[in-house]
């Protein structure tokens, strides 16, 4: 018996005394000259078996089998066909062994996933499918200790060949003693030495010039797999003619990989020695795909530093867990922290084409560090990205220049009248979301956007719209918590801000809401994204729609507005304000009135006047009882309730407020629940930007107001007194949906009420 045996196309007297081969010939085929070709059969007889048979050899621990081989040769196909079509055949090679002399033959390998018992290193079984090997390639792995013997035998045979009829050919075969790190997957192996590949040296051939640090590809087009390597995988995009697919996932294209044999995704090789995260969506099966229904059909995620003959496990993906597209961020291991490393997912089993099917989008492997950043700044610069310090996505901006991912492959339309040009989210069932990319901002920046949710006044607690941040790259998430100080039940003191939290409910923003929110320390500390999201979890029925539009982040424009206004860039990359109707700007570029706010008004109510005032959960009525006389503003509303005044010139030192309030009631009846506990108050409040921050004025506290109405009568403090000062009474919304007491309030004057002419009074 043998050692090992090295064959290629240069030596045919080595070919001939090595290999045996039935049906087969030396000829040239794609590309090669002088290579073992199997060419298709002309008259196919059914039983017929074709192959390639070393002689018998010793194998040991540590022997590995070394080829490259192209099946059913198509060399010249370009990737973005490749991509754009699924290879529905099934043609394929296995390598076999016997250790019997040739009597009887087995797979080398078979497929090993999570739940069997077959070793720590999870692999996909020794068949060699057409789909991967259209060109030439190179296939190396270690002989697993059942071929070990002296008498050895392995071969590459062709079966079926009925429906298994197809041209392949194999060159540069080589079994016997391994190399190191098998020359790390870029030289051939002969007799434990490396023979290294172009551009790759030492004695392990690893790469002679540095690799990329990173790799992302967000699946717009076939070109943004450059250097990737797919197994039964499309790209599908908005403008791609397929049905079938898991999606649509999180942007405009993704991944779909629904091939009838091997399906995985593979990186290019890495220098991945800094660390970092593997970040990515993954859907597995879904509403518009077929449902996996065992454990082989999950996805496993693995890493190489070998170049590819062994792989190493980071995770399970289970089948049933990921019906709806899901983001998940994993640590790069510190094993595979090596500046080689390739990672792949890869899916053990699946029942055919279009069954048990997958989809990936907006992968990214590295560390998103500031470096990073300006690297992808740069490679779009063709799309005109504006810097990290700043981005906005207005109707006919790209918004892949914003926004790193979209959900529900959704696009600019009209939503809820006036306002049309919107990015509308509508068509999935699973999380609707836009998440930016990372941004380096300073504090006293602007996060400004417009947004409507279904277009209806009918609140609802379900499936709010959050606006979040990240600080790690997509791996956690917060509230307005870090946007701005003191969540609202968690603060205390009487010179506290309270605030609404960055979260959006149905009924608040019926119609198109400016909502601008300033950057705060917190914030600006590290590289930060944000993304707003609709989290539909396990909803039976379709959430309601919602829409955002003018979204600007960045330096504040001056004043940011006043609030009478949106932030954009001009032509010249520089912050300036567009001013509402009714505002035009002035002199330092901010907006104001073109007309003169009131001093304050005299007003008995017979009706609630929107010119005046501005209400949520309120009507005018008698549900707590008398306040002062006949009705009052009556706060009952399932959701938020608040009543905001317009704009009033305080500037007249002698103004002065004056309501009567009552909270709850200790009869706690239906329509006057009794106040129990803090988090029911009223706080009143004050704003000089048009709601964009708001200062305490005072805090109603539930123990105070319950029962009796209570009359209050304060000064309005000095930096309240300005032309343009609101004023709002707001009890903020209960944790969990929570019933709170209702309120009321009447007998409200802004003014003296020796000065009414210059004040205004209500009853209700």
């Amino acid at each position: 018996a043998f050692n090992s045996c090295g064959c290629n196309r240069s030596n045919q007297l080595i070919l001939l005394a090595s290999v045996n081969f039935h049906v087969g010939r030396i000829q040239s085929y794609c590309g090669r000259d002088r290579v073992l070709v199997f060419p298709k059969v002309d008259e196919v007889h059914p039983a017929e078996v074709r192959f390639a048979e070393t002689e018998t050899f010793q194998v040991r621990q540590g022997y590995i089998l070394q080829a490259e081989l192209v099946i059913d040769c198509q060399p010249d196909v370009p990737q973005e066909k490749r991509l754009n079509r699924i290879d529905e055949r099934t043609f394929h090679l296995e390598i076999q062994y016997s250790t019997n002399h040739g009597r009887t033959w087995q797979q080398i390998s078979k497929v090993c996933f999570p739940g069997q018992k077959c070793g720590r290193y999870y692999h996909q079984a020794s068949i060699l499918y057409a789909s991967k090997y259209r060109k030439w390639l190179r296939t190396i792995g270690p002989l697993r200790e059942q071929s070990w013997s002296n008498s050895t035998r392995l071969r590459i045979v062709q079966t079926n060949i009925a429906t298994n009829n197809f041209a392949w050919a194999v060159d540069k075969v080589y079994m016997g003693p391994g190399c190191p790190n098998f020359c790390h997957g870029h030289g051939l192996c002969r007799n434990g030495a490396c023979i290294c590949d172009a551009g790759y040296g030492g004695t392990t051939c690893l790469p002679e010039s540095h690799l990329p640090d990173f790799a992302q590809s967000s699946f717009e087009d076939t070109g943004s797999l450059h250097d990737w390597k797919t197994v039964g995988a499309r790209v599908v995009t908005q403008y791609s003619n397929v049905s079938n697919v898991c999606g649509p996932m999180v942007s405009s294209g993704f991944l779909h990989l629904s091939g009838p044999t091997l399906r995985k995704l593979q990186s290019p090789d890495l220098d991945i020695q800094s660390g970092g995260t593997i970040q990515f969506y993954l859907q597995i099966g879904g509403p518009k795909c077929n449902d996996t229904l065992t454990r082989s059909n999950g996805v496993i995620l693995q890493y190489s530093t070998n170049g590819g003959a062994m792989w190493n496990f980071i995770q399970e993906f289970y089948y049933s867990a990921y019906p709806t597209p899901t983001f998940i961020n994993i640590p790069i291991p510190t094993r595979a922290r090596t500046h080689h490393t390739r990672f792949r997912w890869w899916q053990p089993k699946n029942k055919g084409l279009n069954r048990d099917t997958w989809a990936l989008d907006d992968v990214f492997i590295g560390e998103r560090m500031m470096k990073d950043e300006i690297r992808l700044h740069e490679e779009d610069l063709h799309h005109q990205i504006p810097p990290l310090e700043g981005a906005q996505l207005r109707e006919g901006a790209a918004k892949d220049s914003t926004f790193t991912t979209f959900s529900n492959n959704g696009n600019w339309g009209d939503f809820c009248d006036p306002l049309n040009g919107s990015f509308v989210f509508n068509k999935l069932k699973g999380d609707r979301f836009a998440m930016t990319r990372d941004m380096l901002l300073k504090p006293g920046d602007t996060i400004q956007f417009q947004i409507n949710i279904g277009c209806t006044g009918v609140f609802s607690f379900e499936s709010p719209v959050r606006l979040e941040y990240s600080h790690d790259g997509g791996h956690t998430w917060g509230l307005r918590g870090a946007m701005q100080p003191n969540p609202s039940h968690l603060c205390t003191g009487s010179s506290r801000e309270l605030h609404e939290a960055t979260q959006y409910h149905a009924g608040d923003y019926e119609g198109w809401t400016t909502v601008v929110i300033p950057v705060l320390s917190a914030i600006a500390e590290a590289p930060a994204r944000f993304r707003w999201i609709q989290s539909v979890g396990n909803m039976s029925r379709t959430p309601v729609d919602w829409a955002i539009h003018n979204v600007y982040i960045g330096p504040s424009c001056v004043n940011r507005c006043e609030g009478n206004g949106i932030c954009s860039y001009d032509l010249f990359y520089q912050p300036h304000c567009i001013c509402n109707d009714g505002y035009q700007m002035d002199g330092s570029g901010s907006c104001h009135p073109k007309g003169q706010n009131p001093n304050g008004f005299l007003e008995n109510f017979i009706e609630f006047s929107i010119e005046r005032w501005q209400a949520k959960g309120g009507e005018i009525s008698r549900g707590c009882g008398v306040v002062k006389s006949g009705n009052s503003m009556y706060f009952g509303g399932e959701g938020t309730r608040k009543l905001q005044t317009k704009p009033i010139n305080t500037t007249n030192t002698r103004l002065e407020i004056t309501f009567r309030n009552l909270l709850g009631s200790s009869e706690n009846s239906e329509y006057c629940l009794a106040s129990t506990t803090r988090d029911e108050a009223v706080v009143f409040q004050y704003s000089n930007d048009n709601g964009i921050t708001w200062e305490l004025i005072k805090e109603l506290y539930f123990d105070i107001y319950q029962d009796q109405p209570v009359l209050v009568r304060l000064d309005i403090p000095l930096k309240a007194k300005t032309k343009n000062t609101i004023f709002r009474w707001w009890q903020p919304l209960p944790r969990n949906g929570l019933q709170r007491a209702q309120w009321a309030l009447d007998g409200v004057i802004f003014g003296r009420p020796n000065l009414l002419e210059n004040g205004f009074f209500d009853d209700f």
